[in-house]
């Protein structure tokens, strides 16, 4: 097996796979880039590893992955979808998202609470496995649809906010 794997090794390098030296100039014009070395530049390990993470390969030439909301790779910051207003009905009242594929929801206390909303995902928020939210403080979940989402609203008519992205 150490054999066919160090076969394998060899084989890509050959055909220039595994990038030990950058041949091509490695140009990226959005942001002004280009590489000014003529017959190549050396490449050190870590540098292999994150080139490995952000460029593939299609047609045996680098493709550079983007990182936006129409690119391969996921930002940081998703656009919101939909804002929510949870207003509790009662006191500890325990409510759940609706069914809203996301990838994070921003949870606040509103301004005008007087109580403390509980909050996590999965399963049902108590005073002892969710994380509190008093007026106007804020926490990110992520998740992958807003359904996943339990809270508990301790103090009737408090009401829990959500930007769903």
């Amino acid at each position: 097996m150490k054999a066919f794997v160090s076969m394998l090794v060899l084989c890509d390098k050959v055909r220039g796979l595994i990038m030990n030296r950058i041949g091509i100039p490695l140009k990226c014009p959005e942001l002004h880039l280009s590489d000014k070395h003529e017959d190549g530049m050396e490449l050190s390990k870590d540098v292999q590893q994150a080139l490995s993470l952000l460029v593939g390969f299609v047609e045996n030439k680098r493709v550079l992955l983007k990182a936006s909301p129409g690119g391969i790779l996921r930002t940081t910051s998703p656009r919101i979808q939909d804002i929510k207003h949870i207003e509790g009905s009662g006191a500890n009242d325990e409510v759940q998202g609706s069914d809203i594929p996301c990838s994070e929801v921003m949870c606040m206390g509103e301004p005008s609470n007087t109580g403390t909303i509980w909050v996590r995902t999965l399963t049902t928020a108590t005073i002892t496995n969710a994380w509190p939210l008093g007026v106007g403080e804020v926490v990110i979940l992520s998740m992958d649809n807003y359904r996943d989402l339990r809270a508990l609203i301790v103090t009737h008519a408090d009401v829990l906010i959500c930007a769903i992205a």
